[in-house]
């Protein structure tokens, strides 16, 4: 199921549409944060922790250097170390108190600080050395994006349709089907493992993108590094499915 997974990036439509644009870039980086990141919060010793969460934080300034979008996993990351300290107690019959107490010392904060450690360290280094401060252009570039929308007037309501139109002619439409019915699946399923927890970050930071109304227009290129992080939802209505009944749903 991975594979054919994996294979899907290779037909998404908006790969071939953006190539040759800096946007085609965009999602392996978005994909190699998460999984640093995600690693250093499973890996067991502190110099591991130490060295992904360094890894993780400066995949993610080279990111923000590169485009304000990647902001948008700065709540992806949060939510699953949310959620994944929260599943961990799972298995304890513990009182709701008690429970929040072991969930929050199982927070990863050795890897969550080392990460901001690393962007905070990377972001002063270029400022000292080369006089560029990054968060005041980081700023004026959140304002410049509010002007566009004051002397391109949209109208909410329309866009919100507009934008998921967009994401399935961009993703494909029989994958954007089977996302779909992956996130279907994921809602039918409470006792959730820790690959679900991710995918369950992943749809709730972009329903926030979507209806926040700070996207309206270009969602194929904007949205574009989200992507590969969708795709694994592809592969729920394959889970658990015997192969030849998994094999006739890829066919279809």
């Amino acid at each position: 199921t991975s594979w054919w997974i994996a294979g899907l990036w290779c037909v998404c439509p908006a790969l071939t549409v953006f190539i040759p644009k800096s946007d085609v870039l965009f999602p392996f980086l978005s994909t190699s944060i998460l999984a640093a990141y995600a690693w250093g919060c499973r890996v067991d010793g502190r110099a591991g922790q130490i060295a992904l969460g360094l890894l993780a934080g400066s995949l993610f300034w080279l990111g923000m250097f590169c485009s304000l979008a990647f902001l948008a996993l700065l709540p992806l990351l949060v939510l699953w170390s949310i959620l994944y300290a929260w599943q961990s107690t799972a298995d304890e019959q513990l009182p709701l108190h008690e429970r929040l107490r072991r969930a929050a010392s199982r927070l990863p904060w050795l890897t969550a600080g080392i990460s901001q450690l690393a962007v905070v360290g990377w972001t002063g280094l270029c400022w000292g050395l080369y006089d560029l401060n990054l968060p005041a252009v980081w700023a004026i570039n959140f304002s410049k994006h509010a002007e566009f929308y004051d002397h391109n007037a949209r109208t909410y309501g329309l866009w919100l349709p507009a934008n998921l139109i967009e994401l399935a002619f961009s993703l494909g439409l029989p994958t954007f089907l089977l996302v779909i019915a992956g996130v279907i699946g994921l809602g039918r399923n409470p006792d959730q493992n820790r690959c679900q927890l991710m995918l369950l970050a992943v749809v709730i930071t972009w329903g926030l993108l979507w209806v926040s109304g700070k996207n309206m227009g270009e969602a194929a290129r904007l949205w574009l590094f989200l992507y590969p992080l969708m795709l694994p939802l592809a592969g729920i209505p394959f889970n658990g499915k015997p192969v030849g009944q998994a094999r006739s749903i890829w066919l279809a």
